[in-house]
């Protein structure tokens, strides 16, 4: 059985704080549809 110090923990938590943060500043780039298909024409009429 592996034993982690307790800075391993902090080290893991702000690694996860950081990932969610960076997803959640993605998320606000993130074009809202409204539930419309939004696909591109192969080639424009």
């Amino acid at each position: 059985m592996r034993v982690y110090a307790p800075a391993d923990y902090r080290n893991g938590l702000w690694l996860s704080a950081g990932f969610a943060g960076i997803g959640l500043i993605a998320a606000l780039f993130v074009c809202e549809t409204g539930c419309r298909n939004i696909t591109l024409n192969e080639r424009p009429a």
